[in-house]
């Protein structure tokens, strides 16, 4: 059994409220990822095999991205929305982290008008649907500039994916860096691993990732 569950009144620590599973406009896929506009806690995104929003706390919701349908043509199963992040810098910017099981890979794709329009962001591929798969993102802000770092899986089969990608924006678009390179670690040598989680402590401006060596 798969569950969504929704906490409300959680400055309450003693006694938070839960409720039960939550399926948007009746779409019972199970549901990998959720982000929360930081400045407005009605507004969220929820994915699955799709990109759901809810402008109410999430009375309703409405289908804002699917990569199914053309360009992309990626399969109804089997596709999940491993991640969605909001960029707290710029809270109309959302990126989406795909990943297609089995031979096929995903990608990575972004709205810039909160959700109303979405592209594809190449980061190892040139052309095409498939990409790398995609696990997690993060934003931080760089000299003044939004940058978002993308956790993939691993994969040896062209195209290559590895690691962590440096994603800046620019003026109407992003500039993508191989981010573990050898120039960018301690020791010299390329770091190939699989990252499954990313998190930025904004305090100390570090990064940590977690993952899995190949």
């Amino acid at each position: 059994v798969i569950l969504s569950l929704v906490a409300s009144d959680i400055d309450d620590t003693s006694t938070p409220s839960w409720t039960n599973s939550i399926f948007p406009n009746g779409d019972g896929s199970p549901y990998y990822s959720i982000a929360m506009k930081p400045s407005d806690d009605a507004v969220a995104y929820a994915g699955n095999v799709r990109v759901y929003k809810t402008t109410d706390s999430g009375t309703n919701w409405s289908q804002v991205f699917t990569p199914e349908s053309a360009p992309f043509n990626y399969p109804s199963v089997g596709t999940l929305m491993n991640a969605l992040t909001i960029c707290p810098f710029d809270e109309n910017i959302v990126f989406a982290g795909v990943e297609i099981q089995g031979t096929d890979k995903g990608g990575l794709f972004v709205s810039e008008d909160a959700g109303s329009s979405w592209s594809q962001i190449y980061l190892h591929a040139s052309s095409g649907s498939n990409d790398v798969d995609v696990n997690d993102i993060v934003f931080t802000q760089e000299s003044g500039n939004i940058v978002a770092y993308v956790g993939v899986q691993y994969d040896l089969s062209t195209p290559t994916g590895r690691s962590i990608y440096k994603l800046e924006q620019a003026s109407s678009s992003w500039t993508v860096t191989q981010d573990m390179n050898s120039g960018t670690t301690s020791t010299g040598t390329t770091i190939v691993v699989s990252i499954n989680d990313l998190d930025y402590d904004a305090t100390n401006n570090t990064i940590h990732a977690t993952g899995t060596d190949a």
